[in-house]
Protein backbone atom coordinates (compact mmCIF):
# COMPACT_ATOMS: atom_id res chain seq x y z
CA UNK A 1 0.00 0.00 0.00
CA UNK A 2 1.59 3.03 -1.04
CA UNK A 3 0.70 6.58 0.37
CA UNK A 4 0.17 9.13 -2.21
CA UNK A 5 0.70 13.02 -1.41
CA UNK A 6 -0.68 14.99 -4.08
CA UNK A 7 -1.02 19.12 -4.36
CA UNK A 8 -4.21 20.03 -5.04
CA UNK A 9 -3.88 23.55 -4.18
CA UNK A 10 -3.86 26.26 -7.24
CA UNK A 11 -0.62 28.37 -7.64
CA UNK A 12 -0.71 31.24 -5.63
CA UNK A 13 -1.62 34.39 -7.73
CA UNK A 14 0.88 36.95 -8.44
CA UNK A 15 -1.18 39.22 -5.59
CA UNK A 16 -0.39 36.86 -3.09
CA UNK A 17 3.33 36.69 -3.91
CA UNK A 18 3.58 40.42 -3.71
CA UNK A 19 1.68 40.18 0.01
CA UNK A 20 3.94 37.43 1.14
CA UNK A 21 7.10 39.95 0.13
CA UNK A 22 5.25 42.84 2.51
CA UNK A 23 4.66 40.19 5.20
CA UNK A 24 8.41 39.27 4.72
CA UNK A 25 9.72 42.98 4.69
CA UNK A 26 7.42 44.25 7.24
CA UNK A 27 8.46 40.64 9.77
CA UNK A 28 12.21 41.88 9.29
CA UNK A 29 11.65 45.28 9.54
CA UNK A 30 9.59 44.32 13.20
CA UNK A 31 12.43 42.17 14.31
CA UNK A 32 15.42 44.96 13.22
CA UNK A 33 13.27 47.61 15.57
CA UNK A 34 13.32 44.80 18.48
CA UNK A 35 16.70 44.05 18.02
CA UNK A 36 17.62 47.67 17.92
CA UNK A 37 15.62 48.19 20.74
CA UNK A 38 17.46 45.60 22.65
CA UNK A 39 20.72 47.13 21.87
CA UNK A 40 20.37 50.41 22.64
CA UNK A 41 18.69 49.40 25.78
CA UNK A 42 21.74 47.38 27.23
CA UNK A 43 24.23 49.99 26.07
CA UNK A 44 26.44 51.52 28.63
CA UNK A 45 24.96 55.04 29.94
CA UNK A 46 28.18 56.37 28.78
CA UNK A 47 27.22 55.26 24.91
CA UNK A 48 23.98 55.67 25.64
CA UNK A 49 22.24 59.00 23.07
CA UNK A 50 20.45 61.46 24.11
CA UNK A 51 17.42 60.94 22.04
CA UNK A 52 14.78 58.07 23.34
CA UNK A 53 15.67 56.00 20.28
CA UNK A 54 13.46 53.06 22.60
CA UNK A 55 10.41 54.75 20.96
CA UNK A 56 11.06 55.10 17.37
CA UNK A 57 11.85 51.85 17.41
CA UNK A 58 8.20 51.00 18.71
CA UNK A 59 6.91 53.19 16.42
CA UNK A 60 8.44 52.09 13.05
CA UNK A 61 7.50 48.13 14.50
CA UNK A 62 4.31 48.87 15.13
CA UNK A 63 4.27 50.63 11.71
CA UNK A 64 4.95 47.57 9.94
CA UNK A 65 2.91 45.73 11.93
CA UNK A 66 -0.19 47.57 11.43
CA UNK A 67 0.94 47.48 7.78
CA UNK A 68 0.75 44.09 7.73
CA UNK A 69 -2.85 43.82 9.45
CA UNK A 70 -4.26 45.69 6.56
CA UNK A 71 -2.14 43.80 3.93
CA UNK A 72 -3.96 40.46 5.22
CA UNK A 73 -7.37 42.27 5.25
CA UNK A 74 -6.95 43.20 1.82
CA UNK A 75 -8.30 46.71 2.66
CA UNK A 76 -5.25 48.85 2.21
CA UNK A 77 -4.29 48.88 -1.68
CA UNK A 78 -6.71 47.57 -4.20
CA UNK A 79 -3.60 45.77 -6.49
CA UNK A 80 -3.05 43.69 -3.46
CA UNK A 81 -6.49 42.19 -3.09
CA UNK A 82 -7.77 38.63 -4.62
CA UNK A 83 -9.50 38.41 -7.64
CA UNK A 84 -13.37 38.28 -7.02
CA UNK A 85 -14.63 34.54 -7.52
CA UNK A 86 -17.25 34.35 -10.56
CA UNK A 87 -20.49 34.15 -8.41
CA UNK A 88 -22.12 30.64 -9.38
CA UNK A 89 -25.35 30.62 -11.24
CA UNK A 90 -28.82 29.65 -9.52
CA UNK A 91 -29.74 26.05 -9.70
CA UNK A 92 -33.01 25.79 -11.47
CA UNK A 93 -35.69 24.35 -9.55
CA UNK A 94 -38.32 22.00 -10.84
Amino acid sequence: MAIRFTNTNPPPTPQKLRRNRIYLICAIAILACVAAAAITNFLPASVKPSFPWLFLYEAVGIFAFGVSWFVEGQTLIGALKDPQAPLAEPVAQH
